[in-house]
């Protein structure tokens, strides 16, 4: 969700957030290679995956390949009438590493090479943007908008001492929208303590209990979760905090249900977004 005001743009961007992966090698495929089979992948003579044979239903989860990566958004773009964009990122997750054979100390290399490949993809089917730059987004999965403060006055200071000219910063956080915040923490409560606890459980972190998890969905928590109004008076207070200019909220999260997560999807941009512009106008 950009922050500006209502009516600025007739479509709004329909944001959807692809992590990109540094292993393995990849080749440029066309929309038509979407509906490769496991049994195509086994067919495949290289010593990596290649990005066109790989199985998509054991994809390592989070990650795409670059190709993969760009077929996805394309039939996103094409679906959504062109308001889609592509978020490429680097986050904290490096189990992938070893998985596919590559070092650690190789992690800048690997990754400006999967963004070229990007790069050179894009042009092959229309690509729509509205403005002159795309925003850092800061990925809060845990605790206070504000503990990211600093890093964010670092980010600014940073482009400062460079010369170059103030750039747009973006919030990208989990949460859900229902009806009441009653039933939203209702919904979302368990699968989000179970989702965490599974990632807690390979990366090391301690248990999350429901306590600690009520702490989250609270006013001063990492999660974005109750009534269209709650919700959109977290976003701007976060926004406020930060000098947003967009927050993307990862609506996706455990066990809830198709219906619950449409239901949040329809509340989240026929509501919780005008009033989002609203306060902070």
């Amino acid at each position: 969700m950009t922050l500006r005001q209502a009516g600025a743009s007739a479509k709004p961007p329909c944001t959807r957030t692809i992590g990109l992966p540094v292993p393995g090698r990849e080749r440029a495929v066309s929309l038509a290679a979407t509906s490769r089979t496991a049994r195509t992948a086994r067919r495949c003579t290289r010593r990596q995956w290649c990005g066109r044979c790989w199985p998509r239903d054991n994809w390592p989860t989070g990650w795409a390949w670059t190709s993969s990566a760009h077929e996805r958004f394309a039939t996103v773009d094409a679906l959504s009438g062109g308001r889609a964009e592509i978020t490429v990122g680097r986050g904290s997750v490096i189990e992938s590493f070893p998985l596919f054979g590559f070092a650690l100390e190789d992690y800048e290399v690997l990754f400006s090479e999967k963004l070229d490949l990007l790069a050179h993809l894009l042009p092959e089917a229309p690509v729509r943007w509205e403005g002159t730059t795309r925003p850092v987004v800061v990925a809060i999965i845990g605790g206070p908008a504000r503990q990211f403060a600093p890093l964010v006055d670092l980010y600014r200071r940073a482009l400062k001492q460079a010369e170059q000219p103030e750039l747009p910063v973006g919030v990208h956080s989990p949460g859900h929208v229902a009806a009441t915040d009653e039933q939203a923490v209702e919904e979302y409560l368990d699968p989000f303590v179970d989702y965490m606890n599974r990632l807690g459980r390979e990366r090391g972190w301690p248990p999350m209990t429901r306590d600690h998890a009520l702490e989250q969905l609270g006013p001063n928590g990492t999660a974005y979760v109750g009534s269209p109004e709650t919700v959109a008076r977290k976003i701007a207070d976060t926004a406020r905090l930060l000098g947003l200019t967009r927050f993307q909220l990862k609506y996706s999260m455990g066990h809830l249900s198709h219906a619950q997560r449409l239901e949040c999807i329809r509340l989240y941009a026929e509501h919780v977004a005008p009033r989002v512009r609203e306060l902070l106008a």
